[in-house]
């Protein structure tokens, strides 16, 4: 294979790499502004008909921390796989 259809190819992977990182990125940007929207309307009524609001802020604090660890759990995946990929390419 000509070394300039594996840089093509490593060009794909690394355009699809960064493709799929920006759409994770700002699926979790969505959930915690989800998140704190959710917690901001529960302060502002005061009361909340499902748990104390301490517990409530706590939850919503350790649901925003697993949310940012299973995001760059994937994001070291991602990364990894495309290294291998073009590991892969490069000997091929």
């Amino acid at each position: 294979m000509p070394i300039s259809e594996k840089k093509v190819i490593v060009l794909a992977l690394t355009i699809t790499m960064l493709i799929i990182v920006g759409i994770l990125v700002s699926l979790i940007y969505y959930t915690e502004k989800k998140i704190e929207k959710w917690c901001a309307e529960i302060k502002k009524e005061g009361k909340s008909p499902y748990a104390p609001l301490w517990l409530i802020e706590e939850n919503a604090h350790f649901t925003k921390s697993i949310v940012r660890l299973l995001l760059i759990v994937v994001l070291l995946l991602v990364i990894l796989s495309w290294f291998i990929m073009v590991l892969e390419i490069m000997l091929w």
